[in-house]
């Protein structure tokens, strides 16, 4: 399974102010900080981390942006690369030169720099192996920047390998302000991962853990809604079933399919294997 996200009503004050500063800076709440609500510690020094690489510094944010799409992009990381891709395109970065940043297209385009193929070449050999970095490619960095540069270049791959890595354990799924977006890199992208699967529950609940062992077994993220220990997750269920008092109650991608009697039926269909692609 994967974990829940912290909504607001929910979170604490030191989560809340760091919501508070991500949400200001990107102009929404991203799913990704959400997670990070359950350790407000860690979420306050990712926010202040991710803050302190989107923007100018000893290499400029548009050079930032295309070693961020090629460092999630070999990570198979739709949810990194869907919305760098948009504040890639917010930056002034043609799509064409989006696009070339795919597979060894770079290496010959001509919407990049030798200095840039340089930086990506490093990207993708810190994401093969970070002990076996060339001389050649050693001194293609030198020609084009100083040490300063190359440390926050490399920096910035090191931190969004580990970003799509985290997102990408953790379940995050896209919000839906980017519902229908195609990404123009290619992503081999699980659709397993596509299907939200909402779980309401509550302790001591027999049916309830036959439902989560049973998605489980067919390997299926879902999200458990605890409507004894979160009095929110009550007044949603009541709003979505208002005449409903058995649990539980299982919505996939929104749907609502029943229990868990119902939930054996599309297994017994085939239908939860079709879920997972």
């Amino acid at each position: 399974m994967t974990v829940a996200y912290v909504e607001r009503e929910q979170a604490d004050a030191m989560t809340n102010a760091f919501y508070d500063k991500a949400e200001d800076r990107f102009k929404a709440l991203l799913n990704i900080f959400k997670v990070l609500g359950h350790t407000p510690e860690l979420g306050v020094a990712f926010t202040d981390l991710i803050m302190a690489i989107l923007k100018d510094g000893n290499i400029d944010w548009v050079t930032k942006e295309l070693l961020i799409l090629k460092a999630t992009q070999r990570n198979d990381c739709q949810y990194c690369v869907v919305q760098h891709e948009r504040l890639s395109v917010m930056l002034g970065i043609p799509e064409e030169k989006i696009a070339d940043i795919d597979g060894d297209n770079y290496k010959t385009s001509p919407h990049f720099t030798e200095g840039e193929r340089a930086l990506l070449d490093l990207t993708v050999q810190i994401g093969v192996d970070a002990n076996r970095l060339s001389k050649d490619l050693w001194d293609r960095l030198h020609k084009h920047y100083s040490d300063a540069q190359i440390v926050e270049a490399a920096f910035v791959i090191a931190t969004y390998i580990f970003v799509s890595k985290f997102g990408d354990a953790m379940g995050v799924v896209l919000e839906p302000m980017f519902d229908g977006v195609e990404p123009i890199l290619h992503i081999n992208h699980s659709v397993r991962a596509m299907a939200t699967i909402e779980i309401f529950s509550a302790p001591n609940c027999g049916y309830c853990r036959r439902t989560k062992a049973l998605l489980e077994a067919r390997g299926l993220a879902y999200r458990e809604l605890d409507i004894a220990a979160d009095p929110a997750q009550l007044e949603e269920l009541r709003r979505r079933l208002p005449r409903s008092k058995a649990i539980p109650q299982i919505f996939i991608d929104g749907e609502h399919i029943g229990g868990y009697e119902d939930l054996c039926l599309l297994d017994e269909r085939g239908k939860l294997d079709a879920l997972g692609g």
